[in-house]
């Protein structure tokens, strides 16, 4: 919280257009490595390695304070945000939910003989 006590509000860079550009890189995936003097974050689409970045551990750190800020921010809003393996459980969940349903659509009908009903 500022001093104000009001939410911090994201910092956009002047002459940064957020959109897609010729520059920009999509992904959706990251792993991450640490050196003596370095933060490595190698950005994935799909699994696949797309770019590696390097970050001293100063740049690193104030990155993560400047996210989990954002991510703050957001979280005023009452939207909930997930990270990813928040929502693998969600969707996991909801698969075992959804388990019994399909068994019984799935299920062979119960033949004379079949069931130990003796006939």
């Amino acid at each position: 919280m500022t001093p104000e006590n009001k939410p911090p509000t994201p910092e956009f860079v002047e002459g940064v257009n957020p959109s897609f550009s010729q520059n920009s890189i999509y992904y959706n995936g990251f792993a991450l490595s640490l050196s003596p003097s370095d933060f490595i974050i190698t950005l994935q689409l799909n699994g696949q390695p797309l770019v590696s970045l390097y970050a001293s551990h100063i740049i690193a750190k104030t990155l993560a304070d400047k996210l989990n800020q954002m991510l703050e921010y957001i979280g005023k809003t009452g939207f909930q945000l997930r990270n990813l393996d928040e929502m693998l459980a969600v969707i996991h969940g909801a698969r075992e939910q959804d388990e019994p349903e399909r068994d019984a659509d799935h299920a062979q009908p119960q033949l004379p003989g079949d069931g130990g009903d003796g006939g």
